[in-house]
């Protein structure tokens, strides 16, 4: 889930013909990332436009994909809070992080140094005070070990690491399209 509470109608993000795919465009890179899904078998997924712009301002989904792997999404700006919550749930417990994509701490949208980052582990029948907070520190911010990221990819000549990464984003750009395919106005 990601939500950015926004109505700037004079920004990108409601002018369809610069941003065309608007909050729809926020959701399937972590799906890639933790979830590792190869096809499709399945989506279903209901958007919210702009009623001035046609912009879509909010998303919601379901996919169902190989190997019986799911995955559901809701995102947009329309909730009155910032909302950046991943939840992965799997036969030997759940993991949540509510940061996923700027990270408290040090996110270029905030600055909290005494929020440390982590995520949340439970299993069984676990009760919240049972849930155990998993911090995972880093010397850099996100924003920063993704510029080193990109930095490495081309200072080192690793076409492996390359393939990588563009296979990722080509599967993330794929899924996104299979998205946008669903909202457009059937005629």
């Amino acid at each position: 889930m990601f939500y950015f509470p926004f109505s700037d109608r004079e920004n990108i993000r409601f002018d369809p013909s610069n941003e065309p795919m608007g909050a729809a465009g926020y959701s399937m890179r972590a799906v890639v990332e933790y979830l590792a899904p190869d096809a499709f078998e399945d989506i279903k997924v209901f958007a919210e436009r702009d009623p001035q712009s046609g912009a879509v301002i909010r998303a919601t989904g379901v996919l169902k994909f190989d190997a019986g792997k799911t995955a559901t999404f809701d995102v947009g700006y329309t909730a009155g809070a910032a909302v950046m919550d991943l939840t992965v749930a799997g036969t030997s417990g759940i993991l949540t992080q509510d940061d996923f994509v700027l990270d408290w701490k040090s996110g270029f949208g905030f600055d909290n140094p005494d929020i440390p980052t982590g995520f949340i582990h439970r299993s069984g029948m676990a009760t919240r005070k049972d849930f155990a907070f998993i911090e995972t520190p880093g010397e850099k911010s996100q924003h920063g070990l993704m510029v080193d990221s990109f930095a490495d990819l081309i200072r080192n000549d690793d076409d492996t690491a390359r393939e990588t990464w563009l296979s990722a984003t080509a599967k993330t750009q794929g899924f996104l399209d299979a998205i946008w395919r669903q909202i457009q106005p059937r005629g």
